[in-house]
C-alpha cells in the first residue's frame, strides 16, 4: 500500500470523528479531549528533542496544560512553564549543544499552549464550534491543494533551506482553495460579512503555511523527517496539526477581539 493511500485512508477515518467532536461535544468535555490531544503532541515534541531527563520536561509541559484546563490565567501559565524549564535547564542540561534544542522545544510548547488556550476560548463562545470547523476545513483544504498543486505545477521553490518540496505554485494553490473554503463556511455559519470572512481566510492560509514551515524547520534542525508514527501516512500528531496550530491561533485571536 502506497504512502498516499495510507494517508487518504487515515484522513477518511479521522475526518468524520474530528468534525463530530468539534460540532457536537460540549464544553468541558471538548476541552478535556482537546487537552489530551495537545498533551500527546507535547509528549511527541519532547521525544523529538531527546533532552536528558525528558520526563521532567514532559511533566512540566503537561502541568501547564492542566493549569489551563483548570482555568488558570494564560500569562501565569506561560510564566510557570518558562520558569520550570529554566530550572530544569540549570540542573539537568550538561551539554551546551542541548541549549538550542531546549530553546526550540520551549518555543514550540508556547505555541501549543497558545493553540490550546485559543481553541478553548473560541469553542466557549456562541458559534465558536462553527468557527473552529471553518478554520480546520480551510487549513486542511489549503494543505491538500498546496500538495497536489505543487506536485503538478511546482517549479519555484518556496524555502528550499527548510522544505525543498514546497513551492510558490503550491502556495498559490493553497490560497485559491483554502480561502474560499474557510470564507464560505464562516459566511454560511457565522454572522460575518463576506469581506471579513475573506480577510480571515487569507490570514488562515498564510499563517497555516508559516506553521507548516516552522515545524519543518524544527525537524530539519534536529535531523528528523517525521515527528512520530501515530498516524499512518501522516507521521506524528504534530505533523498533522502543525498548520492548524498557527492558523487557528491567529484567526481565533482576531475573532475573539471583535
Amino acid at each position: 500500500m502506497s504512502n498516499l493511500t495510507r494517508r487518504i485512508l487515515t484522513a477518511a477515518l479521522l475526518l468524520p470523528l474530528t468534525i463530530g467532536w468539534i460540532l457536537y461535544v460540549p464544553s468541558p468535555w471538548f476541552d478535556w479531549v482537546f487537552g489530551a490531544l495537545v498533551m500527546l503532541a507535547a509528549i511527541e515534541l519532547m521525544a523529538l528533542f531527546k533532552l536528558p531527563q525528558g520526563k521532567w520536561f514532559v511533566g512540566t509541559a503537561i502541568g501547564a496544560l492542566l493549569l489551563l484546563l483548570l482555568g488558570a490565567d494564560f500569562a501565569m501559565v506561560i510564566f510557570v512553564l518558562a520558569l520550570g524549564w529554566m530550572l530544569l535547564m540549570f540542573f539537568m542540561l550538561d551539554d551546551a549543544s542541548q541549549l538550542q534544542r531546549l530553546a526550540l522545544a520551549q518555543w514550540m510548547m508556547v505555541w501549543l499552549l497558545v493553540f490550546f488556550w485559543t481553541g478553548m476560548q473560541v469553542h466557549g463562545q456562541e458559534h465558536g464550534n462553527f468557527f473552529i470547523l471553518g478554520a480546520c476545513l480551510g487549513t486542511w483544504a489549503s494543505d491538500i491543494a498546496a500538495y497536489f498543486t505543487g506536485k503538478r505545477f511546482g517549479k519555484r521553490k518556496l524555502c528550499p533551506a527548510i522544505s525543498p518540496g514546497k513551492t510558490w505554485e503550491g502556495v498559490m494553490g493553497a490560497f485559491a482553495v483554502g480561502v474560499p473554503v474557510a470564507a464560505i463556511c464562516w459566511g454560511m455559519l457565522l454572522p460575518l460579512s463576506a469581506g471579513f470572512a475573506i480577510f480571515l481566510g487569507c490570514v488562515l492560509v498564510a499563517s497555516g503555511i508559516v506553521g507548516d514551515l516552522a515545524e519543518s524547520a524544527m525537524k530539519r534542525s534536529i535531523g528528523c523527517k517525521d515527528s512520530g508514527h501515530l498516524l499512518p501516512g501522516h507521521g506524528g500528531l504534530l505533523d498533522r496539526i502543525d498548520a492548524v496550530v498557527i492558523s487557528l491561533s491567529a484567526t481565533g485571536l482576531i475573532w475573539l477581539s471583535i
